[in-house]
């Protein structure tokens, strides 16, 4: 559906971009006197003056209007959002991630761990080998008591 909205939306703007060359051109023209160049304004103008809007065509042109306006309504439904956000810490400070880049770690192995798991790590370690809970010590001690700093 993405890759069809934006072909939608290029060939939107490549109409309005013509039309917004076309238009002002035709308006120069006919203020000279001359006849259309490429839009049959003329003919547009007559057949808007003289219609009845009842023939079974126009009734046509006016269902397609609007389909073509509930179908650009329903575009504007709300979407997923695009970034989800991760648990704030403080309250200073907003994260988050995307769908994808967390699909892709959950994919993704955990790491193999290279630390000593014997009595000896745990010993130099400060005697567990486990972080502490959130909010129990400050990232400056849990260095310290990782043996790290």
């Amino acid at each position: 559906m993405r890759l069809a909205n934006r072909l939608l939306a290029v060939l939107v703007a490549l109409a309005l971009i013509a039309l917004a060359v076309l238009v002002p051109v035709e308006v120069v023209w006919a203020a000279f006197g001359k006849p259309h160049w490429v839009l049959p304004w003329e003919t547009w103008t007559r057949t808007l003056a003289t219609n009845t809007w009842q023939p079974s065509w126009a009734r046509a042109v006016l269902i397609g209007v609007a389909v073509v306006g509930l179908l650009l309504l329903a575009e504007l439904k709300s979407r997923r959002p695009g970034l989800l956000p991760l648990a704030r810490l403080t309250d200073d400070v907003q994260a988050g991630t995307t769908r994808r880049s967390l699909q892709q770690t959950l994919r993704r192995p955990p790491p193999k761990s290279t630390a000593r798991r014997g009595r000896a790590s745990r010993h130099a370690a400060g005697g567990s080998t486990s972080p502490p809970s959130p909010g129990s010590v400050t990232p400056a001690a849990w260095i310290s008591r990782s043996g790290t700093g």
